[in-house]
């Protein structure tokens, strides 16, 4: 499926009274706020520039809280229009190819996810296995939440490298979905994760 394309079933819950934002002006402002992260993360700043900031910053705060909406209207994490479900808590990804029973997305870590060294912090890789592996979990099928998550590491995961995250549908057994992943920078793996989602209606 193209990246950017709605999947049919598509809905976002309860938000028939407002329109939706549109996906390139949402992809956008998500855009800019991974940006904004990844330089405030390698930057060093004079005081008068981080209290010109912490006064910008207040300012956007308080617009938001004038249109905050229940957890099923909002747009961040709910869209799958655009790249990493319209939010900027993961790594950035973009799935590439999808079907019923697996995914192929490219990520990059950006320096906001920096660990030492210029390679990514170790726990934000079972970050990234967990939101598309669990969107795979639930694609097509009823919703599930993360049961068990384990990542084995294999090399460092560089920053601002173009990666690939393989993930597949295992098997199911009653409520119990078992998914495997694989994150790979060229021929190099990266880490390996094995996964138990379980179905809910919660």
């Amino acid at each position: 499926m193209p990246t950017s394309e709605v999947r049919p079933d598509r809905e976002i819950t309860g938000r028939a009274e407002s329109p939706i934002l549109p996906a390139p002006v949402f992809d956008r402002l998500i855009a800019e706020m991974r940006r904004f992260q990844d330089l405030l993360a390698g930057a060093a700043l004079p005081a008068a520039d981080a209290e010109q900031l912490t006064t910008l910053l207040a300012t956007g705060a308080s617009s938001l809280a004038e249109h905050q909406v229940p957890d099923a209207r909002r747009d961040f994490s709910n869209r799958r229009d655009v790249p990493s479900r319209g939010q900027s808590m993961t790594p950035w990804f973009e799935v590439v190819e999808r079907d019923h029973d697996s995914v192929v997305a490219q990520v990059r870590f950006g320096r906001f996810f920096n660990g030492v060294g210029g390679v990514a912090h170790g726990g934000t890789i079972p970050l990234i296995f967990d939101d598309v592996l669990g969107s795979l979990a639930s694609w097509e099928r009823s919703r599930s939440r993360t049961a068990y998550l384990n990542v084995s590491y294999l090399s460092v995961t560089p920053l601002d490298t173009p990666l690939i995250l393989e993930a597949a549908f295992e098997r199911e057994e009653g409520r119990k979905r078992f998914l495997r992943g694989t994150l790979r920078n060229g021929d190099t793996v990266c880490a390996r994760a094995e996964s138990l989602f379980v179905a809910t209606t919660i």
